[in-house]
């Protein structure tokens, strides 16, 4: 289901195809997790609750003068708090394999002509004495003579997942301020 949901959005990012929004769609519930409504100069401008409760929900950031970026939130599968750090770390790479493998599949039915892993690496935020554990990942993609940067933050905090994601054209990547939003929206959540 996962898998499914990630793939529908990286073509909603790239305006492929634009998923319902529904105004009566099922409100998540079971988390204390709090998006804020502004971060780091973007305005919360859509919100979605998947109907299976363990797809979670997506909140659509925007700025004007950048790619919007999409927050999931949605339950961590196989979370063991008495594992500590080592298993926050196992969660995050497994959810950012399965972000990787949706290029695969895209790739066969024709989204992309070609894509190529550009960084898969585990990262951290540091807020003072805590630390969040993740893993960063960016994929370019080819669609035509377009080429595009899809970049997916992922880290575990409070029992969710918290994914990161958005997409912009490849000659804007390095002015992307994905990973200062990560940063600015996971002290946000984690401090509610």
């Amino acid at each position: 289901m996962k898998l499914i949901v990630i793939a529908m959005l990286t073509l909603w990012n790239t305006g492929v195809q634009e998923p319902s929004i529904s105004s009566t769609a099922v409100v998540y519930r079971r988390t204390d997790l709090t998006p804020p409504k502004n971060v780091y100069g973007y305005v919360l401008s859509e919100k979605h609750a998947f109907r299976e409760t363990s797809a979670g929900c997506v909140y659509r950031y925007v700025e004007p003068e950048h790619s919007p970026i999409d927050l999931f939130i949605y339950p961590a599968e196989g979370l063991d708090s008495s594992h500590g750090i080592s298993n926050t770390t196992k969660i995050s790479q497994t959810e950012a394999d399965k972000f990787q493998k949706v290029f695969a599949i895209g790739k066969q039915r024709g989204w992309y002509s070609s894509y190529q892993v550009a960084f898969n690496h585990p990262t951290y935020i540091n807020f003072g004495k805590d630390t969040v554990f993740g893993y960063a990942t960016a994929v370019a993609t080819k669609r035509g003579t377009a080429l595009f940067v899809e970049f997916n933050y992922v880290y575990v905090v409070r029992n969710m997942i918290v994914a990161i994601r958005s997409t912009v054209p490849a000659e804007k990547y390095k002015k992307s301020d994905i990973q200062d939003f990560a940063e600015h929206v996971l002290k946000s959540i984690t401090s509610s």
